[in-house]
């Protein structure tokens, strides 16, 4: 099992690519899935490359839901994919890209939080985490503090991680 600390507001980079002008709150930082950088050292666990390459694939999701890249989400989701957004809609891969690509839904920030990822055998990995978010239409973003469950499975075929279900759930705000 891993576990990711919360990498804090205010990082504007995603892997070298600077986006100025949008607020990328932490995509990609040291403390973010410090399993996914390359010169760790190796651990005991002999499935420490498949969570860092699980963890690569996590940050290259989020960075794609900031970008609206639909192409790259494309190839992360599996084609059985079933996304379960915070307010109870539920999406399958094309109808989540189809709102993604015209629009209807937009991620303009994501800080990611504390992430968990645990392997089942050697094919599925989950990840719990949270995130605060600012996400809705091109025009109308809305505040979100969510926990998440996603659920991954290695493609034998193409050696990568394809997100198979995602299920988000509202956090409340801390009572005044």
């Amino acid at each position: 099992m891993l576990h990711c600390p919360n990498p804090g507001f205010g990082r504007h980079t995603v892997g070298m690519r600077v986006f100025p002008g949008v607020l990328l709150c932490g995509l990609v930082t040291l403390g973010v899935f410090r399993a996914a950088r390359a010169d760790d050292a190796p651990t005991a666990d002999p499935r420490a490359e498949l969570i860092r390459s699980v963890a690569a694939t996590e940050i290259q999701r989020t960075a794609a839901l900031v970008a609206g890249d639909a192409r790259i989400l494309e190839r992360i989701f599996a084609e059985e994919l079933t996304y379960g957004h915070a307010d109870g809609r539920v999406d399958t891969k094309d109808e989540f890209l189809g709102a993604l690509t015209a629009r209807r839904l937009r991620f303009h920030a994501i800080n990611p939080g504390a992430r968990t990822i645990r392997m089942v055998g050697d094919n599925i990995a989950l990840i719990a985490g949270g995130a605060d978010l600012l996400v809705g239409s091109a025009d109308a973003p809305t505040a979100l503090a969510i926990r998440y469950l996603a659920v991954y499975r290695l493609d034998p075929r193409t050696s990568s991680w394809k997100l198979t279900a995602y299920q988000a759930t509202p956090v409340a705000a801390p009572a005044e």
